[in-house]
């Protein structure tokens, strides 16, 4: 059966419970987590065979750490140990207008961000591959998981196997890099990328258009990329909307608004692509893959932790009925 692959770093997430801060506590749930994790747990959500690929310390976190893998059905043969750390965030989870603060912890000593894949290992992962998920993270959080990326792409591409990137730019992941540097290899992913996840902040690190519409279609013809989707975030009279967005062939094609109500904002973004990318991978209409997305996006910010929790099921009635009890 064809995959949904993902490189990608796994972390390790601790949080103190009842939103509260790191000095009202001395209690810390731990969860495994990361981008390209959480978009495979989504798809498998969805019943689509997906698999992760990454590095973990060969030690006990790493066992559990892909114990957690499994548990999201993600296929983790393709999770190499190494290595003695993993990268660990602190996340004091915000209340109404107080924002949530992140505190990441050894992150460049990471066994991802330390260890080069093989060519083997490389084509081992992407053997049966029929899409690529990619973040710029990891572009940003070290020169050996950027150099992975290259490589990952290069193979894909000669293979003819699509990329989603998302774009994620985060250059204070890494100061050490230089900026012109990091944006030369977004280019070079950009470039060999059907479909792109962003917003117009990040497309306008290649363009200068104020115009949502404008930017994506200079910054799509540049790089001839396929779709481009994300979403936006609004305020009206107190209350916080966001609205998803797909642009393809010079259209761009908007979502209804959906409220936000926020018991947990980390990785929604990730629910909204693994639900896009459900219904662009059985060439659904872009109106209807998009609505469907940005639903699953805004109900995700009712639930708790990174990784989608809600199925196909679950969110299609939702979007149908608006229950208050599904029996």
């Amino acid at each position: 059966m064809k995959q949904i692959v993902a490189y990608g770093e796994i972390m390790m997430r601790l949080n103190p419970n009842e939103y509260k801060r790191l000095d009202q506590t001395s209690n810390l749930e731990m969860s495994f987590t990361g981008t390209g994790l959480n978009v495979l747990a989504g798809l498998a959500r969805h019943n689509y065979s997906t698999k992760l690929l990454s590095i973990l310390p060969n030690n006990r976190v790493g066992e559990v750490a892909k114990a957690s893998i499994r548990h999201h059905n993600i296929q983790d043969t393709s999770i190499k140990l190494n290595g003695n750390h993993i990268g660990i965030y602190l996340i004091e989870l915000g209340y109404e207008y107080r924002p949530s603060e992140v505190t990441y912890l050894n992150r460049s000593q990471s066994a991802f961000n330390t260890t080069i894949l093989s060519e083997e290992e490389i084509a081992e992962a992407l053997n049966d591959a029929c899409l690529l998920h990619l973040c710029g993270i990891a572009l940003s959080t070290s020169k050996t998981s950027l150099d992975n990326v290259l490589r990952l792409v290069e193979y894909a591409t000669q293979k003819d196997i699509p990329i989603c990137f998302d774009f994620n730019y985060r250059p204070s992941l890494n100061q050490d890099m230089d900026e012109q540097e990091l944006l030369n290899s977004y280019k070079k992913v950009l470039e060999k990328s059907t479909i792109v996840v962003g917003s117009l902040r990040d497309v306008n690190r290649f363009t200068a258009e104020a115009d949502l519409k404008e930017a994506l279609d200079t910054f799509t013809n540049m790089f001839e990329i396929k779709k481009f989707i994300g979403t936006i975030k609004s305020e009206n009279d107190q209350e916080k909307w966001m609205q998803g967005y797909v642009y393809a062939d010079n259209k761009l094609t908007m979502s209804e608004r959906y409220p936000i109500r926020v018991f947990d904002r980390i990785g929604t973004g990730d629910a909204f692509v693994s639900a896009y990318l459900s219904k662009y991978l059985r060439s659904i209409e872009d109106s209807e893959s998009i609505e469907y997305a940005t639903c699953a996006a805004h109900l995700a910010f009712t639930t708790a932790g990174d990784t989608p929790v809600l199925d196909e099921a679950f969110i299609e009635k939702y979007r149908r009925e608006k229950p208050d009890v599904i029996r």
